[in-house]
């Protein structure tokens, strides 16, 4: 009884201190979503542009603002820690966004609050998570909570573009967390992420096809489904022009958009336009089309209780004289990553393309039985009531980063998943219910009193 007074006041006063700080918090949260933190120009001072550079910088001030020990790891990656101990749990977060592209009605790079929602890139992924980690550890620092361990809040400027910033973290011999969580995808908690294959297929054309290929590009990234694609190439009657445009979606689930390039490719697979484009857009039209799981390129594949494959066609131009496509491709548990490369070779080779490149994040399994898993869900249920399961996702988060970490929050069920799309948006009285559950994981994680059997 005692027990549970004791963490009946601990959440009163980290409830307390998020209430008077409410406007403090949502003021940095619009702070970090000005700055444009897309991948950019990689310099000395700036590894992944100074867009990144820059909003790790504030997120650091906010950070010193708020009266934590801070370290910067050459503008890659830092963290802001509190605590005494010899162990560490982490919340890992990243500062770095995807291009905010297609039709917005509220200026992405703003950070408007309308009609109690906040609209911005990164709002949800994954800047007002990451700022409104730092509040919620200053709430439970100002809660008093008898800490075993130090809390962490790392944050990465690279996850977008494969999380070299966590590798970067580890290169640097680091500290890694004996447990912790990543505020990147849904509540109640992700047991499962699938794992991820990006292949970068091509091939090169020759000087005549090169001279005649005025433009040829869509997509912005591996992740996303491919927006618009345009091509304009001369021919020997004249010209072929082709403007498609679809709608993006994250590639963890691009049944939801409409796929520019797949659209394309239907078309252009009737016609005559070079022999390296030509094939290209029958490996797209025959491999591909508008299914997305994979039954083209004969990889479907489907687990009970992990879900089954994704494939999303996301990038398509020219670089250094080869025409290239990139696959974004999700495999659930119990489907082998090698047999997926094999018939995805396999298929590329018939069109007389070449794989040249795979980057592999492997799938992410945590047991529900897990004692990580059952004290995250604890969290949440004291809040939302039982009934809630732990779930699995196509999307890849900073979980995969370190072996004893899973995604926790910030949407909720039934919440509108606008991630990685226009209009970005997080209902301001949601965020703020995250940011508090964030805090009570992290004050249970730190006091816990052992983790070592936790996964």
């Amino acid at each position: 009884m005692k027990e549970q007074k004791m963490k009946h006041e601990i959440k009163r006063r980290i409830d307390q201190y998020l209430e008077q700080t409410e406007k403090q918090m949502l003021d940095g949260i619009k702070r970090s979503v000005q700055i444009q933190s897309v991948k950019g120009e990689p310099s000395k001072e700036a590894p992944f542009g100074e867009g990144p550079r820059l909003a790790l910088l504030d997120a650091l001030k906010q950070a010193d603002e708020l009266g934590f020990k801070t370290e910067n790891l050459d503008s890659r990656i830092g963290f802001a820690e509190y605590g005494a101990g010899e162990e560490m749990v982490a919340v890992l977060g990243h500062l770095d966004v995807v291009p905010a592209i297609g039709e917005w009605t509220h200026d992405p790079f703003c950070a408007e609050i309308y009609d109690g929602m906040l609209y911005g890139r990164g709002v949800l992924d994954d800047k007002g998570p990451v700022i409104g980690a730092l509040y919620a550890l200053a709430a439970v620092r100002h809660s008093g909570v008898d800490l075993k361990r130090r809390i962490r809040v790392i944050m990465g400027t690279d996850e977008e573009s494969g999380s070299s910033c966590v590798a970067y973290y580890k290169e640097r011999k680091q500290e890694l967390p004996v447990a912790g969580f990543t505020p990147d995808a849904c509540f109640p908690v992700i047991f499962c992420e699938k794992g991820c294959l990006v292949f970068e297929i091509g091939c090169e054309l020759s000087k005549e096809t090169l001279g005649r290929l005025q433009k040829f590009r869509g997509g912005t990234a591996p992740n996303v489904v491919m927006e618009e694609f345009e091509i304009h190439m001369l021919t020997e009657g004249g010209s072929c022009s082709m403007y498609k445009k679809g709608r993006s979606a994250h590639a963890a689930a691009p049944s939801l958009g409409i796929n520019a390039g797949v659209a394309a490719a239907k078309e252009l697979a009737q016609v005559r336009l070079a022999p390296e484009i030509d094939d290209m857009m029958r490996f797209i039209a025959d491999y591909i089309g508008d299914e997305t799981q994979g039954k083209g390129l004969g990889i479907d594949h489907t687990d009970e209780e992990t879900g089954c494959v994704s494939v999303n066609l996301g990038i398509l131009g020219i670089r250094e004289g080869r025409a290239y496509l990139t696959l974004d491709i999700r495999y659930p548990n119990n489907a082998d990553p090698e047999w997926i490369k094999k018939e995805v070779e396999r298929k590329a080779s018939s069109r007389n393309l070449e794989i040249q490149s795979i980057r592999h994040s492997p799938l992410m399994y945590l047991s529900k039985e897990s004692a990580l898993i059952k004290t995250l869900m604890n969290v949440y249920e004291q809040e939302m009531g039982a009934g809630a399961k732990p779930v699995a996702i196509g999307g890849g988060t900073y979980a995969k980063s370190f072996s004893n970490m899973a995604a926790f929050g910030p949407l909720f069920p039934g919440q509108k998943d606008c991630i990685h799309q226009p209009d970005e948006q997080a209902e301001v009285e949601l965020l703020k219910k995250a940011v508090r559950m964030m805090a009570y994981a992290m004050a249970e994680l730190a006091q816990a009193e052992e983790v070592n059997e936790w996964m």
